[in-house]
């Protein structure tokens, strides 16, 4: 073989060379700046101030602490109002820069370890925490073989009073009940199917106090 040959063939195998390095410097970028579609949630802690007297502050559902500028479809996790902090996650690849970044296994573990209790909210307690409290009226009623109804102009039994839940939704009777109701929490459901609770949880703990 000449030696022009043999230059023209490195000279081949070298661009050849050059080009398959170019071409996966080229497929590397595109997959580096991709967006990462089906990555997961993006799970955070973020922190849940005091006021001065050393209580939480007052936050509505979904809160998720404070921020300028706020991810999209964030869903709480846990409320630690009694240690000052919450856990969520977000379907966005950022979150507020007062929050700090956690591992979806971390966030797991601290919500199964968070001890029940007042100030405490995750599960179904966190499901019903905000759950309006029913409405409670008395009224005149009859009561004839132990059922209750409500007294009428024509009745000329004895006439009594007596305490009705009423759904705070839809104004549906609940039950007719007496002021001991509301000591502990209960959820009750109205004809109409809307939940409501005898007493808020900050009610009750403060009962128990």
């Amino acid at each position: 073989m000449s030696k022009k040959k043999i230059i023209k063939k490195r000279f081949n195998v070298r661009i050849i060379v050059m080009g398959v390095v170019a071409l996966s410097l080229i497929i590397g970028s595109v997959a580096w700046f991709a967006p990462t579609q089906g990555a997961g949630p993006t799970y955070f802690r973020f922190t849940i101030p005091k006021n001065a007297d050393g209580t939480p502050v007052s936050y509505s559902p979904g809160w998720f602490g404070k921020s300028d500028k706020c991810p999209q479809n964030v869903t709480v996790l846990l409320y630690n109002d009694k240690e000052g902090y919450g856990i969520a996650y977000t379907a966005d690849k950022f979150i507020t820069k007062e929050a700090t970044a956690i591992t979806s296994s971390v966030a797991d573990s601290t919500v199964l370890s968070a001890v029940d209790g007042a100030g405490v909210y995750k599960g179904q307690k966190l499901a019903e925490r905000w759950l309006p409290e029913i409405r409670i009226e008395s009224k005149d009623v009859t009561v004839k073989e132990g059922i209750v109804t409500l007294a009428t102009k024509e009745d000329v039994g004895q006439i009594e009073q007596r305490l009705a839940i009423y759904c705070p939704v839809c104004g549906e009777f609940i039950q007719w009940t007496d002021d001991k109701v509301t000591d502990s929490r209960q959820v009750l459901v109205c004809p109409k199917g809307h939940k409501s609770v005898t007493a808020t949880y900050e009610k009750v703990e403060a009962l128990a106090k």
